[in-house]
């Protein structure tokens, strides 16, 4: 009988590899519908919930695998629980069988990293039901951002105020330039006279990009008028605002 029981697990287990989203009897496996949001550094929990089988799991009678898919579509596993048995394919994750018993199949990630960005599926078999669910963990790093520009600079004469955007990701980054009318008291975006490096990727797959930004008085820029280079990105709750005032002479 205990042989048999474990042939059904690898029959199901392999139907279970083999398809998309599954489930079979009353068996509901159920992720995260958002993207899990990390920074880097940051331990996570991606959720895996079960529903609609006997509470507490007779854990002989469970096995949950856990595979990463990248965005390239390559699929490893990270983490396998059988028979009461842990397997792991990456350094620190870990499950919790008491909180299996009582039907949180969840996954716990320590000291997240880039690479560990992607889809997360979660097997379950729960003899003799089965089913998945997968969800999304984001990764990102929060950008250190630089206004350099001459300390001397002098109203009427143009100069280039260099806003530098390091170590963040993802790619996507939004940076404008904003300049405050000391004589109207508004804000206007500044879209003339501005350029943008290529963003480089460093060797820890974060990038750097550059904005350059041309000071001259044919503009509309005007001494003492506050000029601010903002950052927004993911990583970001607020956006990153930088400042200098032009000089009065």
């Amino acid at each position: 009988m205990r042989i048999g029981l474990k042939i059904l697990h690898i029959i199901f287990f392999l139907l279970l590899l083999g398809s998309g989203d599954f489930q079979v009897r009353g068996l509901t496996v159920t992720g995260k519908d958002g993207p899990t949001e990390a920074l880097r550094g940051e331990n996570v929990t991606i959720p895996c919930l079960l529903s609609g089988v006997l509470i507490p799991l007779n854990l002989q009678m469970v096995s949950v695998v856990w595979s990463h898919r990248l965005q390239n579509g390559t699929e490893n596993k990270v983490h396998q629980v059988h028979d009461s048995h842990h397997q792991s394919w990456r350094n620190g994750s870990h499950m919790n069988d008491s909180d299996l018993q009582q039907g949180n199949a969840s996954l716990y990630i320590p000291n997240i990293q880039i690479k560990d960005e992607g889809d997360y599926r979660c097997f379950v078999i729960v003899t003799p039901d089965a089913g998945n669910a997968t969800s999304t963990l984001h990764v990102s790093v929060t950008p250190q951002a630089t206004l350099n520009y001459d300390k001397h600079i002098e109203a009427g004469i143009p100069r280039s105020v260099f806003c530098e955007i390091n170590n963040f990701y993802p790619e996507a980054v939004k940076v404008r330039w904003v300049k405050y009318s000391i004589t109207t008291a508004t804000n206007s975006y500044l879209d003339r006279d501005v350029s943008f490096t290529i963003p480089l990727r460093n060797s820890d797959g974060t990038y750097n990009v550059t904005s350059l930004l041309t000071v001259r008085q044919s503009t509309g820029i005007e001494p003492r008028d506050v000029l601010f280079c903002t950052v927004s990105h993911r990583s970001l709750k607020e956006e990153i605002a930088l400042d200098f005032i032009m000089p009065s002479k």
